[in-house]
Parts: C-alpha cells; sequence; structure tokens
C-alpha cells in the first residue's frame, strides 16, 4: 500500500507540474513541423508502424493468449503448475492495465496533438486537469493505450527470484512502454503526459494485483483448482 501511495502523489504532483510548465506543448513543437504542417514521421510510414505498432501490438496480444492458455492447462502440466502463481499475477495485470486504460480513454475526453489548432487539427488545447471538448467531439486519446502493453510487462517480473533480475524486467517493461510511447508522440497521436499517466496507473495496477493475490489461498477452485507455489518468485 505504501507503494500504492507513493505511485499516487507522484502521479498528482506530476500532472500539477506539467499543467503549470505547459510540457506538453513545448515537447510536441518540437516534434511538428509547422512549415510543412508535419509530424517528424507520419503514422502511415509501413515499417516504422510495423516496429512500433502493429509488430508490438499483435506480439502482445499473441503473448496474452499463450499465456492465459498455459494458466488454464496448468493442472496437467506439472512443469508450468509450479508457476502458476506468476502466471495468474502476469495474466491479471495483461488484461487489467490495457483495458483500464481502454475505459479510461472512453471518458477522459481529452484530444490527441494532431486534434488540435497549432497542429493540423480544428480543436483547442484543454489541459488533463481540465478536459472539455468545445466542439461537441468526442476524443479518446488520454491515456496513451498503445504504451501501456509495454508497461504491463512489469508484471513479467514476477517470474524472477533474484531483485536484481526483477528490477532489470521492471526497467525493461518501462523502456519498452516510452519507445512505443515516443513513437505514438511523433507522429501526433500523444503528448508526453499521456504517456508518463499511463506508466503510473500501469505501476499502480500490478502493485494491487500484487497486493490482492497476496490475500488468496496457495489452493483456489476454477481455473486454479490445484496447489499453487507459494513462494514469492
Amino acid at each position: 500500500m505504501v507503494i500504492s501511495a507513493t505511485i499516487l502523489v507522484a502521479l498528482a504532483l506530476g500532472l500539477v507540474l506539467l499543467e503549470a510548465g505547459d510540457v506538453d506543448r513545448l515537447i510536441q513543437n518540437l516534434l511538428y513541423i509547422h512549415a510543412d504542417q508535419a509530424w517528424l514521421l507520419s503514422g502511415r510510414e509501413p515499417l516504422s508502424r510495423l516496429l512500433f505498432y502493429d509488430g508490438p501490438r499483435w506480439l502482445f496480444i499473441s503473448t496474452s493468449l499463450g499465456l492465459l492458455i498455459c494458466l488454464i492447462l496448468s493442472p496437467r502440466w506439472p512443469g508450468v503448475r509450479a508457476h502458476a502463481r506468476s502466471l495468474r499475477i502476469v495474466v491479471a495485470c495483461f488484461l487489467l492495465i490495457p483495458l483500464t486504460i481502454s475505459q479510461l480513454k472512453a471518458h477522459t475526453n481529452i484530444a490527441c496533438p494532431k486534434q488540435l489548432l497549432g497542429f493540423g487539427g480544428e480543436a483547442l488545447y484543454m489541459g488533463i486537469l481540465s478536459s472539455a471538448s468545445t466542439t461537441g467531439e468526442q476524443f479518446r486519446c488520454f491515456p496513451a493505450g498503445h504504451a501501456s502493453g509495454g508497461f504491463a510487462l512489469m508484471a513479467c517480473s514476477v517470474f524472477f527470484r533474484d531483485e536484481k533480475h526483477k528490477r532489470r524486467m521492471i526497467f525493461a517493461a518501462i523502456a519498452i512502454g516510452w519507445i512505443l510511447g515516443i513513437y505514438k508522440m511523433i507522429i501526433g497521436d500523444h503528448f508526453f503526459s499521456h504517456t508518463l499517466v499511463s506508466m503510473f496507473i500501469a505501476g499502480l495496477l500490478f502493485n494491487l494485483v500484487l497486493l490482492f493475490d497476496s490475500f488468496l489461498p496457495a489452493t483456489t477452485g476454477g481455473l486454479f483448482n490445484h496447489q499453487i507455489d507459494n513462494r514469492r518468485s
């Protein structure tokens, strides 16, 4: 709970500082070529889209399905059964984090940079703390959904027992999330704060899943009707 509270405080402070300093638009101005009215990179460019959007997206979906199947069938696979608890946590995070971000996007009503005046669009800029459409259009750009898949990978740290390897996995997940997030910034789909908030939400949900799982008994029913390895991975 201490970690979760710290994440919430850091998120609140980060949002206030971003809003006060107008950091989002300062960064996006560096990524938008005003003379050409174009972003540094087109979202339709096939190679970069494959490497930073379609490829990671389908890899995350296929990995999630594969882990879910492993979890369901783990009672029949002794080698997998020993890691059932870790699988349970990872599958929960892989489902919960993107779905939560998706639901938030549906209700926050915040525009993408490319939809704003000054960046090729027609909408007026509204900060995160004052999101309200002035055009009647419903926007779905905050928080960053694509990067959330990368940040969700921090849950894979539970597969490791050594703390050093756990930290490395978490740092790798954060790096992957930011690589995907920066790509979306370069093509005008997200502001810096959109990805930052997704990272904090992913970290918060990961810690809440760990907390909830710590209260579950070693043996449960349903899909997990078998002895689960009670050791902390």
